[in-house]
């Protein structure tokens, strides 16, 4: 049987894994909470490894990177085109 000491490192180690993913996908500390619809101390108590996460604590996790993600990459779709549309105009503009 691990030792308690094991249980928490492993705990803090999955902790920290968890803030890394929110935050290289670019959310907030509150974020992961509002979309799950959890008390926003839950987040912090899974990052510190102060509670240990259910399998659907990790799958919705994972949801929320996921649309963090699809989000971000959506939103600089949209505005990268907004300025290529802005450019094709002017240059066409400049021809006329």
């Amino acid at each position: 049987m691990p030792s308690s000491s094991n249980v928490q490192e492993a705990r803090q180690a999955l902790g920290q894994r968890l803030r890394e993913i929110r935050k290289d996908s670019g959310l907030t500390a509150r974020a992961p909470a509002v979309l799950a619809g959890w008390h926003e101390s839950k987040c912090s108590r899974l990052e510190h490894g102060r509670t240990p996460p259910s399998d659907a604590d990790i799958q919705l996790w994972t949801l929320i990177r996921e649309y963090a993600t699809a989000f971000n990459e959506l939103a600089g779709i949209a505005v990268y085109g907004a300025a290529a549309r802005s450019l094709i105009t002017a240059s066409v503009a400049s021809l006329g």
